[in-house]
């Protein structure tokens, strides 16, 4: 059987699905609302309020997942390869500095 005939039998077996006689309502609904949530001042629903401190942490943690990269030699490790090579340097790269980074942060935490 080819594959356009196996995607033919496929697509004649699924059954084919309608939403509920109330979604468009539902929807229309929750959009209204929203609008009305919006016009008086509230806060969306959807808008997450996050502070500065997340923000601040989520730069920390990137800057330091970087440092950890370039003080490990994770950039020349991967630039010096051949293609074949690659997937396995990246999984061992990756984990010897996950490893690096873990001690360090263990070290880190004992100290306090």
């Amino acid at each position: 059987m080819s594959s356009r005939q196996d995607s033919n039998d496929i697509r004649e077996r699924l059954k084919l699905e309608h939403p509920s006689n109330d979604f468009t309502d539902r929807v229309m609904r929750a959009i209204q609302e929203e609008g009305r949530r919006t016009q008086s001042g509230a806060p969306s629903r959807n808008v997450r309020s996050r502070g500065i401190g997340s923000e601040l942490l989520n730069a920390l943690v990137a800057s330091a997942a970087t440092f950890l990269f370039i003080s490990a030699g994770v950039w020349s490790d991967l630039l010096s390869l051949q293609g074949g090579e690659f997937g396995l340097a990246v999984r061992d790269t990756v984990a010897g500095t996950l490893y690096t980074g873990i001690d360090w942060i263990s070290a880190a935490i004992q100290a306090l």
